[in-house]
């Protein structure tokens, strides 16, 4: 019995490498999406205050919320493009995918024409 408790343990020793990997792999991967997920709300908020108070106030919100920002006008559309660097800690990913890794989001935006009404 003695003899079967110590081979369960050095099995142990020898998978916790890799479950303490697996465990870090998911907890970045799931940083990396919320993140994401924060930053596509974030950008909502932008494009609103991009198209209702103009560009300055734009800025000023990314700053705020310490968010690269960047406008491009483009055949009379607007892309607003927003980034930002989150901190990878898993070793091999953080190779693979680069530390820090930078996420993008990106939106176009066609500007609203009123149109004159016309009074029979």
């Amino acid at each position: 019995m003695k003899r079967q408790k110590g081979q369960a343990l050095v099995e142990f020793i020898l998978i916790l490498p890799i479950l303490l990997f697996l465990m870090m792999t998911i907890f970045d991967i799931g940083n990396i999406m919320y993140e994401k997920y924060k930053l596509n709300e974030t950008l909502d908020t932008i494009s609103d205050i991009f198209s209702n108070q103009g560009l300055e106030n734009a800025k000023a919100y990314a700053l705020k919320n310490k968010i690269e920002f960047n406008y491009q006008e483009q055949a009379g559309n607007y892309i607003l493009t927003t980034y930002k660097f989150i901190k990878v800690t898993t070793p091999v990913l953080n190779k693979i995918l680069g530390n820090p890794y930078k996420i993008k989001e990106e939106k176009t935006i066609i500007p609203y024409e009123k149109k004159e009404s016309v009074t029979p």
